[in-house]
């Protein structure tokens, strides 16, 4: 199902204009009437996190994962637009991309979404303006990740949120990574996020639950279907090490029995020392890596640079921190970061 809605955006975030469907505006979120209306081995490399698309290598082919055309293109184009809802009887603020994706998708036209993240931005680093701060006191429900991802986010919800879901607590504190927030790049974690948002979207409008709850059913049924994807497809590397430079993937290499081995650790805009440079050419050819990866929006110089000194193709993943640029959306992103990962893998097909 594909859902349209106009998008403002204001500079520091974009936000979902929406009417009902009488056209009557709207008043924090709700409808008003008339009367009351209102005028093999893969090394991970070494760029923060952002979105795009796949690119070219530096030494050899050129690894592009399969584009999945049977993929539904009407959802695809939806990322273009932003997070896209209907007629927005609930207002709901997103932290970041991940987050405004589930909310239009579980809220359906019962929402309207504001994701806090500007496109292009990192999640990680995000600042808000005080009218941001202002609004998540009049938003229904805010969905965000706590454990100081977006310290500021954090802060902004203790002072001012009536109501807010903590993304994280769909994670079991003893399955958490330190220092690792990006559960949405596993997919099974994400129907959990789903399931758990219908849940609170229902206690917030209990005559549409049955509509949440089965809207994050629906989501499910697909990411279970990737999930089984993902496992056949990286059955033949289970056991392989993932190099990370940025260690954005640790619940993902979890999931599919990879081992991440960070160059850096967490933070993306650290440098490698030389004497790591060194340790991580030691590991690559001890495990025959083929493929440097790093995030979306590009190589660094320094990700030229050792991708060319280790002799190794450039292939990218997507972090998905902000929407993609390229007419897909949050689950075609994680697709393709599975034909990356098969590719660049080198994989049993």
């Amino acid at each position: 199902m594909s859902l349209r809605a106009s998008i403002k955006d204001s500079g520091s975030s974009a936000r979902i204009m929406l009417r009902c469907a009488s056209g009557k505006q709207l008043r924090k979120g709700f409808c008003l009437p008339a009367v009351l209306g209102l005028a093999a081995v893969a090394v991970i490399g070494l760029a923060a996190c952002s979105s795009g698309v796949q690119d070219g290598p530096v030494h050899g082919e050129e690894q592009s994962g399969h584009h999945h055309d049977d993929y539904d293109q009407d959802r695809g184009n939806a990322a273009t637009e932003g997070v896209t809802a209907g007629h927005g009887d609930i207002d709901v603020v997103a932290s970041f991309y991940p987050l405004a994706f589930l909310s239009a998708r579980i809220g359906g036209e019962k929402v309207t979404v504001t994701d806090l993240t500007p496109s292009g931005g990192h999640a990680h680093d995000l600042e808000l303006s005080p009218q941001q701060v202002a609004s998540l006191g009049d938003a229904d429900l805010v969905f965000y990740l706590g454990d100081s991802f977006q310290p500021a986010v954090e802060k902004a919800v203790s002072q001012e949120a009536n109501a807010s879901f903590d993304g994280l607590s769909a994670v079991n504190s003893s399955d958490r990574i330190p220092g690792d927030a990006h559960i949405w790049l596993d997919p099974m974690i994400v129907a959990d996020l789903g399931d758990g948002l219908a849940e609170q979207l229902a206690v917030i409008a209990s005559d549409y639950a049955d509509e949440f709850r089965h809207n994050a059913a629906e989501l499910r049924k697909e990411l279970e279907e990737l999930d089984k994807e993902y496992r056949a497809a990286l059955r033949g590397c289970s056991g392989e090490v993932l190099i990370t430079s940025h260690e954005a993937f640790g619940y993902m290499t979890s999931a599919y029995g990879l081992e991440q081995v960070g160059v850096t650790g967490v933070n993306p805009d650290a440098e490698p020392s030389p004497k790591r440079i060194h340790e991580l050419e030691k590991v690559v050819r001890g495990n025959n890596a083929t493929t440097l990866f790093f995030e979306e929006q590009g190589a660094s110089s320094t990700e030229q640079r050792l991708a060319t000194s280790l002799g190794v193709n450039i292939g990218r993943l997507y972090t998905l921190e902000t929407a993609p640029t390229d007419a897909e959306d949050f689950l075609d992103a994680l697709h393709r970061n599975l034909d990356s990962l098969r590719t660049g893998l080198d994989c049993a097909k």
